[in-house]
């Protein structure tokens, strides 16, 4: 039988200690397709929170007329913080009294609903665009005979047919239509104001490439990462939610924004990429927490226990005591075996 490969006593080293290939295949076997359903898309590596779950720290701003999204519970959102303290109210009469005033139509980065031209075929597919109408079907309005026609009149006379939806937008992961240059209409006003302010790059396709869709508070996304990477976050994830931890959306979208190029987590020098996001206490609290879990991961990878290392990993003796409900800590049961001095083995 072939004995462990060697393992260093601190896997998180500039070289990844393990085959990627091996490892990637190994942690896709642990982890759950089906987690959180209706959150977690799998086939997307897309999550998007339910804020009814207490288990997802995110929720809506407690103003009962507003439908901002928080990044934890029982909060104002910006818009409706500012108005509650210009009022005299107090925190609970402004919440459910404050009335906020509606200023678009649909969510940002949306399209409109579909054009309201309707036949014995169908509705017509593409977005509106001004008076109800698609931008195709507008212009043919627009050019009616009788200028006095409303738009309700010509609809109820029309024989204009209906027209099928155009593919999706450039952008990766975007729904909606495409209208010029391979771009649906809010990213193609995105990328002309970004065009005017900042130079952004002429050419759509490389413009769509470098852009992400607008996220919202609940929601992130893994697809921009390196396979190995993906799977990793993905399984310190699911490991944290199965010790009762809280997933934050908003931390792991920043993490996960900072790891693009990372070929693997087992790569990161956890301490200097903390010195980076000091600040951003759930972000360290995210990145220490699943490195941690990957090294015990590496080691169950090649066999091994916590144990068979010259160093060891008094954290896992603690989250495993978390696990278990604390019962490692009762009167006359040590949380460390007996060999245990100082951290270090035998």
């Amino acid at each position: 039988m072939t004995s462990p490969a060697p393992i260093t006593a601190e896997p998180l080293t500039d070289v990844v200690p393990l085959g990627l290939a091996a490892w990637t295949s190994w942690l896709q076997e642990q982890v759950d397709p089906r987690w959180r359903p209706g959150e977690w898309s799998q086939q997307a590596w897309f999550f998007d929170g339910d804020v009814d779950n207490p288990r997802t720290a995110t929720s809506k701003c407690i103003t009962v007329s507003c439908w901002t999204l928080t990044t934890s519970r029982n909060l104002f959102c910006r818009h409706c913080l500012e108005a509650h303290r210009a009022s005299s109210l107090s925190r609970e009469e402004f919440a459910a009294s404050y009335a906020r005033p509606r200023r678009v139509r649909t969510q940002r980065g949306a399209e409109r609903e579909s054009c309201v031209l309707h036949q014995s075929s169908g509705r017509c597919e593409r977005p509106a665009y001004c008076t109800g109408l698609c931008r195709a079907h507008y212009l043919r309005w627009q050019r009616r005979p009788d200028q006095q026609v409303s738009v309700e009149e010509w609809l109820a006379t029309t024989t204009a047919e209906p027209l099928e939806a155009k593919p999706t937008c450039i952008v990766r992961g975007c729904p909606n239509q495409r209208v010029t240059s391979g771009l649906c209409n809010p990213h193609r006003q995105r990328w002309d104001r970004e065009k005017r302010l900042v130079g952004a790059t002429r050419a759509p396709e490389q413009w769509a490439r470098q852009v992400a869709t607008r996220l919202m508070a609940n929601q992130f996304t893994l697809r921009g990462l390196a396979e190995p990477v993906r799977w990793e976050f993905l399984y310190g994830l699911q490991q944290r939610d199965a010790r009762g931890g809280i997933i934050e959306p908003m931390a792991t979208r920043h993490l996960a924004r900072r790891l693009v190029g990372v070929p693997s987590l087992l790569a990161v020098d956890v301490e200097s990429f903390v010195e980076g996001v000091a600040a951003h206490h759930n972000l360290v609290s995210l990145i220490r927490e699943t490195a941690r879990g990957l090294r015990r991961a590496s080691l169950s990878f090649r066999g091994l226990t916590p144990t068979d290392v010259d160093t060891w990993d008094l954290g896992w003796m603690d989250l495993r005591s978390t696990a278990l409900g604390g019962r490692c800590n009762r009167p006359g049961t040590s949380t460390h075996p007996p060999s245990v001095s100082h951290g270090f083995g035998k």
